[in-house]
Formats: C-alpha cells, structure tokens, sequence
C-alpha cells in the first residue's frame, strides 16, 4: 500500500482513551512520545478511513515501538481506536487503500473472534527471513505472526486481533508496508467469512527454516453503525501441531452485535 497512510497529529490532551471497533474501552491508555518519524508530543494516526465507533467518530491509532525520551528503551504502544475529538484535525486520504478493503456481496457463514486460541508458539512464527530483514534497522520481534494473532495479549487483558487492510506478506513475497490495521476486534466479536479465496502464507523460525503456514480469510465485521471488510486471520498450522483456529463457530450474545 504505498503513500503516506499515516499522519503524526498532537492529541488535545494526554494520555487518551483506547477502544474496539465494537465500542468497548480498551484497558489501558495512549500516551504520546518519540515515534519513528514524528515530532515528540505526536502520535501516528492511520489516514486511510474514520469510523464510527460507539456512537463517536473514531481514527486507528498506528501502534508500535515508542521512546518516552529520544535514546531511551522502546515502550510498546498498542494499535487501537481513538476519538476524533482527543486529536487534531485530520485530512483523509482514501486513495491509499489501493482498493483494499473493498464491500463484497457473500458474506454469510458467521464466526466469532477468538484471540484467546492463540498458542505461544505463534510467537516463534515469523513471515519475514533473516536474509528479508538485511538493512532494515529492526529486530525480527517486529515480524511474528502473533503481531496479527493476539497482538493484545502483550498489553495485560486485553486479547484482540486486527482486521487488516491488506497483509504483511503475499504468496510472492514480502508486502513492502503490508499488515496495516483497518480495526481492531476484541474476543467474541461476530464475523462473517466472506465467499473469497482464503490465503495460505508460509511462516519460518528465527534462521529462516520454514515452520508452519498461517491461514487468512477476508470477511466482513459490523458495529452498530458501520459494515467493514478486509483480512482476517483464520488460525495456523505450526510444523506437525493440528490447526489451531483462531476463529469459531458460535453465536455472539453481545448487545448491538449484528
């Protein structure tokens, strides 16, 4: 997805509140720092759509490493919603979906999110090899599958997962800028699997040996006010293990789910 899709904006106040797609709060809060790319004080806000999210505008906040100093350790900051009136103004830019995220007509077997599954060995997943990562100036932590299977988990109890806009590898290779966030859904949220081919994407451990394969399908999720679309990640396969689902069958009791 090339172009700018975020923007370093300064928030009203901070910190600020985190919330779901489905409109719960998040628990814990944002707080601004030394992004990459951003002045201090800033935080990336993801540029590519507003979303409607309990009753209140709402804007994907990018995630990631940040420093609380320049030089200092990297603080993990969680990708969530944030509300529009905690920021300052932002100009949308819908071209840089590239056409990702697009409606599609079937979309009706209905499941339910389950970040909860997620096992321990999806954080020796990894889709990038090491001979992938030369010349970037990151470790391989940055690029696990479980960034996209319970990314929650590493911020206390909040287990979640991402519908994304498009995904961090494809069948051909590495996506330059792939894995960028749409929403964030919480455990239990209502999906339905969307009647396109599913992608099969490989994994490797640490040296870059193959370990396994992780499974996304596209679908479709929905809050009280908004109906979005995109990538979802369906469960894995690490080496000899049986598939672990990361999506299952049910029936949402949650008010407000549709």
């Amino acid at each position: 997805m090339p172009g700018r899709i975020s923007s370093c904006i300064r928030p009203r106040h901070s910190p600020i509140r985190a919330f779901a797609f489905d409109g719960r709060s998040l628990p814990f809060l944002l707080a601004t720092g030394h992004e990459p790319g951003c002045r201090p004080g800033t935080l990336r806000i993801i540029r590519l759509q507003a979303l409607v999210v309990g009753g209140k505008t709402t804007y994907v906040r990018r995630g990631g490493c940040e420093r609380p100093a320049p030089g200092s350790p990297c603080t993990l900051q969680p990708t969530a919603h944030v509300l529009a009136s905690d920021l300052a103004p932002i100009r949308l830019d819908v071209r840089d979906r590239n056409g990702n995220g697009g409606p599609v007509s079937s979309c009706m077997r209905t499941v339910l999110d389950s970040p909860e599954s997620v096992g321990r060995e999806l954080d020796r997943m990894y889709y990038k090899k090491p001979s992938e990562l030369r010349g970037l100036r990151r470790s391989t932590a940055g690029a696990r599958w479980s960034n996209y299977g319970d990314p929650g988990r590493r911020f206390g109890s909040a287990s979640s997962n991402y519908l994304l806009w498009n995904l961090p590898r494809s069948r051909s290779g590495v996506l330059p800028g792939g894995g960028i966030v749409e929403a964030v859904l919480t455990q239990g949220d209502p999906v339905r699997i969307c009647h396109v081919p599913g992608l099969s994407l490989p994994s490797f451990d640490v040296r870059g040996t193959p370990n396994g394969v992780v499974r996304f399908d596209y679908a479709r999720v929905s809050n009280a006010r908004e109906a979005i679309y995109g990538w979802l990640m369906r469960g894995y396969k690490y080496l000899r293990n049986p598939f672990r689902f990361t999506l299952v069958a049910g029936r949402s009791s949650r008010a407000g789910a549709r």
